[in-house]
């Protein structure tokens, strides 16, 4: 029989190989101004996406999100906002619970994932709120390119990251849209 010794020895190297890699994860960054860019103004969870049984012709998770414009009292006060849209937001059952060391790795993989398309689409709405903010314009045309951007941007994600399979990839998106987030999210004074 093993010694207690062993059994740890045995249990950290098994976790070790259970968990992934060290590597960043998406965090959030609160928004102080009003009205927000971004509804909710967090990081979405599985517990905000409808769940579905699982099919095989589908990759595990989607993320939906609705855009929109926040009329002020002037036309110069006008924001723009996306919302997480949670009726056509879905995760497969198994993800929200998973059974196993796997099908967790593969949750909090395919979460990160997903919550980097949010943080995508709140990036450029909070970049397009700083324009629109310091030189004004028309929020309908800013709209229109933020929505036109947003889709190409995550289309782009989804490629370059094979739907976060790509590990290396997946992480320069983090690390990028992570960096680009920050930066529009330093209160100016």
């Amino acid at each position: 029989m093993p010694s207690g010794r062993a059994m740890t020895q045995t249990l950290l190297l098994s976790l070790a190989l259970a968990l992934p890699a060290c590597t960043h994860t998406p965090y959030w960054i609160p928004e102080s101004s009003r009205p927000l860019s971004c509804v909710p103004d967090r990081l979405p969870t599985w517990q905000d996406y409808t769940k579905q049984p699982s099919r095989t012709q589908h990759a595990g998770a989607e993320t939906a999100m609705q855009f929109s414009i926040i009329t002020g009292e002037h036309t110069a006060d006008h924001r723009l906002q996306v919302r997480f849209d949670p009726r056509h937001s879905w995760v497969f059952d198994e993800l929200v619970h998973p059974q196993n060391v796997q099908q967790w790795r593969r949750s909090q993989m395919l979460l990160a994932h997903e919550q980097v398309h949010y943080l995508i689409s709140c990036l450029l709405v909070r970049q397009a709120n700083y324009v629109l903010s310091i030189q004004g314009g028309n929020a309908h045309q800013m709209l229109m390119l933020v929505k036109a951007t947003a889709q190409r941007l995550n289309t782009q994600y989804d490629a370059d990251t094979n739907h976060g399979l790509n590990v290396d990839a997946q992480q320069s998106w983090i690390d990028e849209v992570l960096d680009q987030f920050a930066e529009v999210s330093v209160p100016t004074r």
